[in-house]
């Protein structure tokens, strides 16, 4: 057997001679450096088998000649490893979306929010004519109207409806639940025994507050509708249209509740008719109905600093606090 002449031999085949017999040496040279490329880019891509060479450990440009690239059996062994790899990376990809769709979102921080102005109230941008902005103290009436009603029904204070009819019975005192407060001909009655509780875990957003006593004496006589209640504040609209955040802390809030009016009941008048006829009865004017006062409460802010949603949860008991 002849072998290349050294010009033109090979150096790796050169190294095999001098540790293997030229057999042996041949065959390892062709077997594992002729026949085995280097891919340098993706396997995905397709490239045409004439015009591809192989590439060897030490590069193109040490090999003698064009030589032919590996068999189809390797070609078709990479192309199923390939398509194997892009099978796992889109399931992946659809296991990993299919978690961000389902995963519960983070709650904002206290920087997103005012970035986002998630508690601010915006301002009045009402030009024409019936338009009206956000600040306007006439858009939270009807919320107060709201929290009125509400607070009939935490305190029990039922609607008149007059005698015979539906809620008589409560409107003497009668038929009490626990914590309710009756409603007799002057009207209802709160204890801080029956009620204290209820009122301290009551909400108050639509409520009407104003300052009667403040270590700040500029806050004193601010009066408004609750939009916002933090833990330490009070953001109240007021008459004026302007948004005043009141701290809790050393300030003494005083709110009203109208209690529910009686409706005025007509009077009948029997009108005398000889003995052998029968008496009629006309209606006349009805009479004028009792005004009953409002409910007044006076809320300690510095034993108030907590949030709307822990006061419903939260069991309140009778203390005696030395700086009341």
């Amino acid at each position: 057997m002849t072998h290349p002449t050294p010009a033109t031999q090979h150096i790796a085949q050169t190294l095999l001679l001098k540790s293997h017999p030229p057999p042996t040496a041949s065959q390892i040279f062709t077997e594992k450096v002729l026949q085995k490329p280097l891919f340098l880019h993706p396997t995905a891509t397709t490239t045409s088998s004439a015009s591809a060479r192989p590439t060897s450990l030490l590069g193109p440009a040490a090999l003698p000649g064009p030589v032919k690239l590996a068999s189809s059996v390797k070609l078709a062994g990479s192309a199923s490893v390939a398509s194997a790899r892009t099978t796992r990376r889109v399931a992946r990809v659809r296991k990993k979306a299919h978690f961000l769709a389902h995963r519960k979102p983070r709650p904002l921080s206290a920087r997103e929010k005012r970035v986002l102005g998630v508690y601010e109230i915006p301002r009045n941008t009402g030009k024409g004519k019936g338009e009206r902005g956000r600040r306007e103290y006439e858009v939270y009436e009807g919320l107060h109207r709201l929290w009125v009603r509400y607070m009939w029904e935490v305190l029990g204070l039922k609607a008149y409806r007059g005698e015979g009819g539906e809620g008589g019975e409560n409107r003497e005192g009668k038929g009490k639940g626990k914590g309710e407060a009756g409603g007799g001909k002057n009207g209802g009655y709160v204890t801080a025994s029956g009620a204290g509780s209820l009122l301290a875990s009551a909400d108050f957003h639509g409520a009407e507050v104003q300052v009667v006593r403040s270590r700040c004496v500029g806050r004193v006589g601010v009066r408004g509708i609750v939009v916002r209640e933090t833990k330490f504040t009070f953001v109240v609209v007021t008459r004026g249209d302007g948004v005043k955040t009141i701290p809790k802390e050393h300030t003494i809030f005083r709110f009203e509740i109208p209690q529910p009016q009686p409706q005025p009941q007509p009077q009948i008048q029997r009108e005398p008719q000889p003995a052998t006829a029968t008496t009629t009865t006309t209606p006349s004017a009805p009479a004028p109905a009792p005004v009953l006062p409002n409910l007044i409460f006076e809320l300690h802010g510095s034993q108030f600093e907590n949030r709307a949603p822990d006061r419903a949860t939260k069991k309140f008991k009778m203390r005696n606090l030395s700086d009341l």
